[in-house]
């Protein structure tokens, strides 16, 4: 499962670094994969990554479900950083940049929204 999530971690970064660039395709142009793959490990191999989102400086976000985590770390996979939930086995699962500038998730099994 781990795998797959960086699959999706990857196109998404490569996407965002983009982004952050501001650079606008021209009408006619298309992004196009490369096909070169990217993984980055966790230091917590069972806490299900769920949902990426990307700051507006390109930092990359995410949800560790299992492990009632937020994770950060840059495009390149550098300067990974996690932080706990704390509202115990609330399981984050979706996370979202909000027009405050805000990282907002969900506490799935809370019944909560939160912000980091």
């Amino acid at each position: 499962m781990v795998k797959g999530w960086v699959l999706a971690m990857t196109a998404v970064t490569t996407a965002g670094s983009a982004a952050a660039e501001q650079r606008w395709l021209a009408a006619q142009e298309r992004l196009t994969a490369t096909g070169r793959l990217t993984e980055f490990g966790l230091p917590h191999p069972v806490s299900s990554p769920t949902t990426i989102a990307l700051a507006a400086d390109g930092t990359v976000w995410f949800t560790e479900s299992n492990g009632n985590r937020i994770g950060r770390m840059s495009p390149d996979g550098a300067d990974l950083t996690e932080f706990d939930v704390p509202t115990a086995e609330s399981a984050p699962r979706i996370i979202a940049l909000g027009a405050d500038g805000n990282m907002w998730f969900s506490e799935h099994l809370a019944g909560k929204m939160a912000r980091i």
